[in-house]
């Protein structure tokens, strides 16, 4: 007879390393609870491929994005195993200015990657999110870094997750190269109240 605890273990065991790897993935503490069953409940992809989530401010572009993530980076066999599709060091949840920084601090004294190592790096992960796309000043040099990973990635089909609070137009005004291959992703349109207001909590 299997005892409460005996029953309980293996689901403990289960958040514990979800949890895991999530924190070696990127992904911030406020979102480890998106779990996959908000890709069906939103009506997002099912396999992985190139989604742009977009909308106004705290309509969930970012829980969506995790959950995805989280969905696409775990598959069951026909046996009902649970195997892995993407091993937590090919994932990686990365705000955009955070890219940014990066590229930025390839040309300072202390630098300890070349601005070419950091767009190979993320050029090269399994599943990238990049999040909160054009919240962030952003000059020409940066845009054209960006837009070496986003289409190296779009060319060798390495599934790509964005989240932005930019409209397509808006995209367009800020670098139409970027916008063009974002136009031939997956779009997602996020509506609704600021979730953060609704729950009283400061944005």
């Amino acid at each position: 007879m299997t005892t409460a605890t005996e029953t309980d273990e293996p689901d403990r065991r289960e958040r514990i390393s979800g949890r895991n790897e999530l924190v070696v993935a990127g992904i911030y503490e406020a979102y480890h609870d998106a779990i996959p069953e908000t890709v069906k409940q939103l009506n997002l992809p099912q396999r992985p491929e190139n989604v742009l989530l977009f909308g106004p401010t705290g309509t969930g572009k970012t829980w969506a994005a995790v959950a995805l993530m989280r969905a696409w980076s775990k598959e069951f066999d026909r046996f009902g195993r649970r195997e892995c599709r993407y091993h937590e060091w090919d994932l990686r949840f990365i705000k955009s200015a955070e890219i940014l920084m990066l590229l930025r601090e390839s040309y300072g004294p202390r630098a300890t990657s070349t601005e070419s190592e950091v767009i190979r790096k993320f050029q090269g992960i399994g599943l990238l999110v990049i999040d909160d796309l054009g919240a962030e000043r952003v000059s020409d040099w940066s845009l054209s870094s960006l837009y070496l990973i986003l289409d190296h990635r779009m060319q060798r089909r390495k599934p790509t997750i964005l989240s932005t609070n930019m409209d397509l137009k808006q995209l367009d005004q800020m670098d139409s190269r970027i916008a063009s291959r974002l136009g031939g992703m997956h779009l997602v349109k996020l509506k609704g109240q600021d979730l953060r207001l609704k729950a009283g909590r400061m944005p």
